[in-house]
C-alpha cells in the first residue's frame, strides 16, 4: 500500500515538475516571441526603446517600462513610464489573428507632435489588411500632450494631466474606409490647462474638462487676442475684431460626439454660466469685403451633425468699442444682465430655431429679442421681434460721443419692433413711446456743439412728437438693403437705427 501511494506522489512530482518545466519553457517562448514581435513589427521609420520588459504567459501580461517611440522622418514622439497589457487571449490570436486584451494601461504618456501637412491627411489603402482589435479597457493616467506647428517649433495644442478611460474598443478591419471604423462604450475624460493656438491673432484656454458619456463641464474658458487692441491695430490691414472672451462653466448635458458619414455633436441642453465678451473695432481701417454668411447659412454649410435642444445662457456681459474718430478715444456700450435660451440648434432639416434673449443696456432699461429662422432655407430668411422698456438714453451718451458726435437725451418708455428679413433686403415696423427727446450734435473739435445740426435736429423730433397715437406711440415702417460684408448684428442694428429715424421723423401712423 505504501509503495502504491509513494508511486503515485513521484507521479504527481512528475506531473508538477514536467508542467513547470513546460511553463519555464513556455515563459521563456513566450518573452522571446514579444521581443521579436516588437522588433519586426516595428516600421522602419519609428525607432524603439524601452528599459525593460517583463511578461506573465499565464495571465497573458505584457510591460514595457521607460518606453520611448519616435518616427525618425517626423520627429513625432512618445515617452511612456509604463505600458502594461493585461489578459491576452492567445486563442483569436491564434485561430483568426485577432487581437483581444482585457487592459490595456498606458502610464505617464507624454506626446510630442508636429501638425501633419495637408496631404498627408489624405487616406490612403493599407498595404496589408490590418488586424481585428479589442480592448475591454484602455487606460491613460496623468498624460500630457503637444501639437507644434509644421513650420516653426510653435505650440499649436497642448494640455497637461490627462486620464482618460474608454471600455469596450474595438475596431474591424472591414470598416477601415468609414469615417468611424471603430465603436466603443463607456468613456471618461478629465485633463487641465487645454492651450490651442487659434489663428495669428487668437488663442483658447481651458482650465479644467470633465466628460463622460452622461455629463460633461468645461471650467475657466478664455478665447483671447495675443495683443493689446492697440498692437493689434498696427498688425492688421483692414477692420477685424479684436475679441475677448471668458466663460465661467459650460455644463453638457449627455453630450454624444459619435457619427457615422460625417462629425457629429448632440445634446439634450448646454448652459452657459457667466460669459464676458470685449469686442473692439477700428472703423478708420480700410473694410473687410469678405461676403458675412447670415445663420441659416453657417449651419446649413457645417460639416457636423448638429442637434442641441436647448442652450441657456445666464449672467452675461457684452460691451462694444468703436474706433470711429481719429483724435477721440472710443467709450463702450455694454450689454449687461445678458441671458440667452436658444431652442432647436439643428442643421440637419429638423425645424426652426429659435433665440430669445434679454439684457439691459449700460444697467438700464430692458432690451428684449426673439430670432427665428429655418437654416434649410436657401434665402436665409429670418424674423426678428423686438421690444426697449424703460431706457433713459443719456446712458450711453459717452458712446455715442466717442463714436458719433452726437449726444442724446430722454427716455424710451415702449419701444417694439419686428423685422422679416432675407440675404438681400428686409422690411419693418416699429412703434414707439417715448418722452423729452433731445439731441446734441458736436463740431469738428469734439466738444463744442453744433448748434445749426441740434436744432434742425430737435424741431423735427418735436414734429414728430405731435403724431402720436391716442396711446402714445409712434409708429415706423421701413425698408433696409443688405450690406452683405457686414455680420447679422449689423443688420438688425441697420434696421434699428432705420426704424427708429422713420418712427420719430416720419408720419408716425400705423398702415
Amino acid at each position: 500500500m505504501l509503495q502504491k501511494t509513494s508511486k503515485k506522489i513521484k507521479i504527481l512530482l512528475w506531473c508538477l515538475l514536467v508542467l513547470a518545466a513546460l511553463l519555464i519553457v513556455a515563459q521563456i517562448l513566450f518573452s522571446q516571441k514579444v521581443k521579436t514581435a516588437i522588433a519586426e513589427q516595428i516600421p522602419e521609420n519609428i525607432s524603439l526603446q524601452y528599459g525593460n520588459l517583463s511578461t506573465n504567459v499565464l495571465l497573458g501580461k505584457i510591460q514595457l517600462e521607460a518606453v520611448e517611440i519616435k518616427n525618425k522622418s517626423t520627429l513625432d514622439s512618445v515617452r511612456v513610464k509604463k505600458l502594461r497589457i493585461s489578459g491576452l487571449h492567445y486563442l483569436p490570436l491564434v485561430t483568426k489573428k485577432a487581437i483581444q486584451i482585457d487592459h490595456l494601461l498606458l502610464e505617464t504618456p507624454v506626446g510630442q507632435f508636429r501638425k501633419p501637412a495637408q496631404d498627408s491627411l489624405k487616406k490612403t489603402a493599407p498595404k496589408n489588411k490590418p488586424q481585428t482589435l479589442s480592448i475591454g479597457k484602455f487606460t491613460i493616467t496623468e498624460g500630457q500632450l503637444t501639437i507644434l506647428k509644421t513650420e516653426i517649433d510653435s505650440v499649436l495644442l497642448q494640455l497637461e494631466k490627462l486620464d482618460f478611460s474608454l471600455s469596450d474598443f474595438h475596431f474591424d478591419p472591414d470598416t477601415t474606409q468609414q469615417k468611424q471604423p471603430f465603436t466603443f462604450g463607456a468613456y471618461q475624460l478629465e485633463t487641465q490647462n487645454l492651450y490651442a493656438d487659434i489663428s495669428p491673432f487668437e488663442y483658447l484656454r481651458l482650465g479644467k474638462i470633465q466628460l463622460d458619456n452622461e455629463y460633461g463641464v468645461i471650467e475657466d474658458m478664455v478665447f483671447r487676442n495675443k495683443y493689446s487692441a492697440e498692437e493689434f491695430n498696427t498688425k492688421i490691414t483692414m477692420e477685424r475684431s479684436h475679441f475677448n472672451v471668458s466663460v465661467d462653466k459650460i455644463r453638457l448635458n449627455q453630450p454624444d460626439f459619435l457619427g457615422t458619414d460625417i462629425p457629429k455633436f448632440h445634446a439634450p441642453s448646454i448652459e452657459v454660466e457667466h460669459p464676458v465678451m470685449e469686442v473692439y473695432r477700428n472703423k478708420l481701417l480700410p473694410p473687410n469685403t469678405i461676403v458675412k454668411k447670415l445663420p441659416n447659412q453657417m449651419l446649413r454649410e457645417m460639416e457636423v451633425d448638429l442637434k442641441i435642444d436647448s442652450i441657456l445662457v445666464s449672467g452675461g456681459e457684452v460691451s462694444f468699442t468703436k474706433k470711429t474718430i481719429p483724435d477721440v478715444i472710443p467709450q463702450k456700450m455694454i450689454l449687461t444682465d445678458l441671458n440667452v435660451r436658444v431652442k432647436n440648434l439643428n442643421n440637419q432639416n429638423q425645424g426652426l430655431v429659435v433665440v430669445d434673449s434679454e439684457n439691459k443696456i449700460m444697467g438700464d432699461g430692458l432690451f428684449t429679442m426673439n430670432y427665428t429662422f429655418d437654416p434649410q432655407n436657401t434665402d436665409n430668411a429670418f424674423i426678428v421681434k423686438s421690444s426697449v422698456s424703460n431706457f433713459h438714453t443719456k446712458s450711453i451718451n459717452a458712446f455715442m460721443r466717442s463714436t458719433l458726435d452726437v449726444e442724446v437725451d430722454g427716455t424710451i418708455n415702449q419701444m417694439f419692433f419686428t423685422v422679416d428679413g432675407n440675404e438681400w433686403t428686409s422690411l419693418g415696423e416699429m412703434k414707439m413711446n417715448y418722452e423729452d427727446f433731445t439731441f446734441t450734435a458736436l463740431k469738428k473739435d469734439h466738444v463744442h456743439v453744433n448748434k445749426l445740426k441740434s436744432s434742425v435736429a430737435n424741431l423735427l423730433t418735436k414734429k414728430g412728437d405731435r403724431k402720436a397715437d391716442e396711446d402714445g406711440f409712434r409708429h415706423g415702417q421701413f425698408h433696409v438693403e443688405r450690406d452683405r460684408t457686414k455680420w447679422i448684428i449689423f443688420y438688425i442694428w441697420d434696421n434699428m437705427k432705420t426704424g427708429m429715424m422713420h418712427t420719430m421723423l416720419g408720419s408716425g401712423k400705423e398702415r
